[in-house]
């Protein structure tokens, strides 16, 4: 016959028992919880992680590109800032030479060949003028005259403008609203870029000459 303290021993031990086993399930399922929260976090820290990697490349990319689009633009703009210094410079020089030029007498031969060029259309016309700066017309408008009277011309009056800067003539027709520029500010403007390109050329074959 079993006692009422072997019951109750028994009764205790399985008490225990089931505690035990109670508290290890409890444990085991806030270990697993645990385990799955500190998985949740670490991919949550690795993913901010790689955003985080992402986006400071990417904002280093964009402002390398940023910097290599300034680095280019102030490179062009110096480039563009030499040749405009470089073309006010060659003008320049042009019309220093021009200046002397008009006060040789090869210049009035020069305008002398300029009347001939166009001698053709001034004869078949009327009512011409030939405007000349203010200079010129007071040093070489009456020996442009005396040659229009020996090449048998004499359908030209003359006149002055400021227009004209460094020499030659402008011939107006204003019965046909007709202009010929024959100045030479104007070849030297057409001349222009041809006279730059070509310096520009010598430059760069003296660069390739030193590198090499």
């Amino acid at each position: 016959m079993v006692t009422i303290e072997q019951k109750l021993t028994l009764f205790s031990k399985l008490m225990k028992q089931d505690i035990s086993e109670e508290v290890k399930e409890r444990r085991d399922e806030i270990e697993r919880k645990y385990d799955e929260l500190r998985a949740t976090k670490e991919k949550e820290a690795e993913i901010k992680s790689q955003k985080y990697i992402e986006d400071y490349l990417k904002n280093s990319t964009i402002k390398n590109v940023e910097q290599e689009s300034q680095i280019r633009l102030a490179t062009k703009k110096k480039v563009v800032e030499a040749k405009e210094k470089l073309i006010a410079q060659i003008l320049e020089e042009v019309k220093l030479k021009v200046q002397n030029f008009i006060t040789t007498s090869n210049y009035e031969t020069f305008l002398q060949n300029q009347v001939i060029e166009i001698s053709t259309f001034i004869k078949e016309n009327t009512n011409i003028i030939l405007l000349l700066s203010v200079e010129d017309g007071k040093r070489h408008e009456e020996k442009i005259q005396e040659f229009l009277k020996e090449n048998n011309i004499s359908n030209v009056t003359f006149d002055t403008t400021s227009k004209i800067q460094l020499g030659g003539f402008i011939l107006n027709v204003p019965e046909k609203n007709i202009q010929i520029d024959m100045t030479i500010d104007r070849l030297i403007e057409d001349k222009k870029e041809g006279m730059v390109e070509q310096i520009l050329e010598e430059i760069e074959k003296g660069s390739d000459s030193h590198v090499a």
